[in-house]
């Protein structure tokens, strides 16, 4: 069964990334697929020449960063400027 959000989630994630994130800023990336957008946008605009750093809530986000040359940096190692996950953070009955 396909998921009735899917393209909304693409949506809120890539949005999210091109009105919140600037060059040279460290970004919190959560788990899931609206965060996969967001993060698959990021390693976009890495690989066109910007400088974002991420910190991971989970090995799988992790991985999928270092797939897409997103540097993975500590928690509190730099000040981060906004976090993006999905909406079931806010309210869990969106899935």
């Amino acid at each position: 069964m396909s998921d009735p959000h899917a393209e909304a989630k693409r949506r809120a994630g890539e949005t999210a990334v091109d009105r919140y994130v600037t060059d040279g800023s460290c970004i919190g990336l959560g788990t899931g697929t609206t965060a996969y957008w967001a993060i698959k946008r990021v390693g976009e605009r890495i690989a066109a020449g910007e400088r974002i750093s991420a910190v991971t809530t989970s090995l799988g986000t992790e991985a999928l960063c270092r797939e897409l040359d997103i540097p993975v940096v500590p928690l509190l190692s730099e000040p981060i400027v906004v976090a993006i996950d999905g909406a079931d953070e806010v309210a869990p009955d969106f899935a």
